[in-house]
């Protein structure tokens, strides 16, 4: 596959692409749905989204900020992408924000079973360019843009490829292929 992506004259470095691999299939199988392992997986999905996600008229001075609404543990491996860099942004992490605070996001990661519910995220952000992401069963059909599940003990995901262009994002086309359920 990446050799594959190098004849098409892609601008996006193969070896991004690789690592997204490597956290879909080479990551060691999580335990319980709520294992720290797999809060990791999660982080990590959430990090690598931000590479392959394009903002409109984005500020590429001001720090990326990715938050996060639950989850507690989620929100302790989140922290942790606190400082480091995507396309030459800083990460900045926020959790337990109020809806007001979340237009201020790039990425907001909205945790399964926790208050507020998903479809009242959506709502509340309308529009705006705030990537949405849930571990909530059946995201991207409630209008979210990126559901994480489990499939076969790894970590899985779909797209709501309307609901991402609605809000003016654009996703790369090759983690596009990578997803499971692309809703178009």
């Amino acid at each position: 596959m990446i050799h594959r992506l190098r004849r098409r004259g892609s601008n996006v470095r193969p070896w991004w692409i690789g690592l997204l691999i490597a956290l879909i299939l080479v990551l060691p199988r999580a335990g319980s749905s709520n294992s720290d392992g797999e809060e990791g997986v999660k982080a990590a999905f959430i990090y690598n989204f931000a590479k392959f996600t394009e903002w409109p008229a984005a500020n590429t001075d001001a720090p990326l900020l990715i938050c996060s609404v639950g989850s507690q543990p989620l929100s302790g491996k989140l922290a942790l992408l606190h400082g480091r860099r995507v396309l030459g942004r800083e990460v900045h992490v926020r959790t337990q924000m109020r809806a007001e605070q979340w237009r201020d996001c790039r990425i907001l990661f909205v945790s399964d079973g926790d208050t507020p519910r998903p479809k009242e995220v959506i709502a509340a952000l309308g529009a705006l360019s705030v990537l949405t992401v849930s571990d909530s069963e059946g995201f991207i059909h409630a209008g979210g843009m990126i559901g994480l599940k489990p499939q076969f003990g790894r970590i899985r995901f779909d797209i709501n490829l309307a609901a991402v262009r609605r809000s003016g994002l654009k996703l790369n086309s090759q983690m596009v292929d990578l997803a499971d359920e692309v809703l178009k």
